[in-house]
């Protein structure tokens, strides 16, 4: 269903102008910035390093779409739940967190073309070699407001929402639940990376196409977040940070 709202709502924009002519009618909240939500905690998208600064995919790439549009970066900590009702109340130009393209999102917010292809990936402490039914009665954390909290309502009996993704993870660590559902590629840097000792219980339990989310109707914004990413596409920019960062691509296919 996702991919037929994609088709008709997420056309790829193949127009190429400079960073000027691109945001002609682009109204900003602050003029000569590009301010951006993020929630500054979920690795590898968006998170602070032992220097303090914000760093990962989504921060990256939307530093690179601000100055291809002659912008300043301005990146804000947001909660995961506020999002939204920030972007409708004006508090900042986009939301660049890694969120799921979906048909009940949109009645809210207008979405970027994808940038990422990712999904919900259970996870469980390597020390733990509970049965799936176990862990069903364990229980699973997870992000509220999330699509994760909804695919975990298919699967498991006891769930635990969580204001953050690290809060998800604590309550894992600290064996308050069975396993948590985070993001795919979360997932991979905490055991990849990060090395947490973590492991994978099987696959995704679904896909999904991450967008740039923006207050509904402000198409002109839209057609310059697009036309910029597509240059970073095509010029090898993306791939460079996805695979600096992940270790491979994470492109949807479409694009």
């Amino acid at each position: 269903m996702v991919q037929a709202i994609l088709s008709v709502n997420l056309r790829i924009q193949l127009i190429y102008m400079d960073g000027a002519t691109m945001l002609e009618n682009v109204k900003l909240i602050t003029p000569g910035h590009l301010v951006v939500a993020t929630e500054g905690d979920i690795p590898p998208y968006s998170s602070k390093g032992s220097h303090g600064k914000l760093d990962g995919l989504e921060v990256r790439l939307m530093g690179e779409v601000a100055k291809r549009l002659n912008l300043v970066y301005q990146p804000i900590i947001v909660s995961w739940s506020d999002i939204i009702s920030g972007l409708n109340s004006d508090l900042f130009d986009v939301s660049s967190a890694p969120m799921d393209i979906t048909l009940e999102r949109l009645d809210q917010v207008d979405f970027s073309n994808p940038w990422v292809d990712s999904g919900a990936q259970l996870v469980a402490l390597t020390e733990n070699q509970y049965t799936d039914d176990e862990l069903k009665v364990m229980g699973c954390s997870m992000l509220q407001n999330s699509t994760w909290e909804k695919v975990a309502k298919d699967h498991f009996n006891s769930l635990m929402p969580c204001e953050t993704n690290i809060l998800a993870l604590d309550a894992l660590v600290n064996k308050k639940v069975g396993c948590m559902l985070t993001d795919l590629l979360a997932a991979d840097h905490f055991i990849t990376t990060l090395k947490l000792p973590l492991r994978k219980i099987g696959g995704p339990l679904n896909r999904s196409l991450k967008g740039w989310a923006v207050k509904k109707n402000n198409q002109a914004l839209l057609l310059a977040l697009n036309s910029s990413f597509r240059g970073i596409i095509e010029d090898g920019t993306y791939e460079k940070i996805s695979q600096e960062l992940v270790g491979y691509s994470i492109l949807p296919a479409s694009l």
